[in-house]
């Protein structure tokens, strides 16, 4: 998809809401109501995670791709290996909010952890990052300097400009 067809949904959706609000601050349901800027917040958080790493420790034996490793082995999966790899997810290295219609196959997507690990702050930091985008949607417009930038993946996805934008009030 077209970085031209994202940025139009996002802003439909965003002037849409703040023109059904008139003027008054959003609430947490408005902010659920934003279908397509979540899952912009969902594919920037696979795309670009603050943690690149999490540690475990094995609670059994375990045997992987012909490797055995014992109870106690101390284990550091790359986060960033199952947010793109391939098998998970379709032309992982495209930044595709339209891949969130359906669910991410459980324990591929991790940005918060999961299971009992899973960080309690993980959707507050969402619907904070869901409400910077829409007011900077609104209030805002900005263009990037350099749409087509090579990105560059190490230690962390940035584009190799630094996403030079040039931002104008509304």
């Amino acid at each position: 998809m077209p970085h031209c067809n994202i940025a139009h949904e996002r802003q439909a959706e965003n002037i849409a809401l703040r023109e059904k609000k008139k003027g008054e601050f959003i609430t947490s349901e408005d902010v659920s109501s934003l279908k397509y800027t979540n899952m912009v917040v969902e594919e920037t958080l696979r795309m670009a995670n603050t943690s690149g790493t999490v540690f475990r420790i094995a609670t059994r034996d375990v045997e992987y791709k012909g490797y055995k490793f014992p109870q106690g082995w101390r284990v550091i999966p790359w986060l960033r290996y199952s947010h793109t790899n391939p098998e998970y997810f379709e032309d992982p290295l495209r930044f595709n909010p339209d891949r969130w219609n359906v669910p991410a196959k459980p324990g591929t997507y991790q940005a918060f952890g999961g299971g009992p690990r899973i960080c309690p702050g993980n959707m507050f930091a969402k619907m904070i990052a869901a409400i910077f985008i829409h007011h900077l949607t609104v209030g805002y417009k900005w263009d990037l300097v350099n749409p087509d930038a090579k990105i560059d993946y190490l230690p962390h996805p940035k584009p190799s400009d630094l996403a030079e934008v040039t931002f104008s009030r509304l």
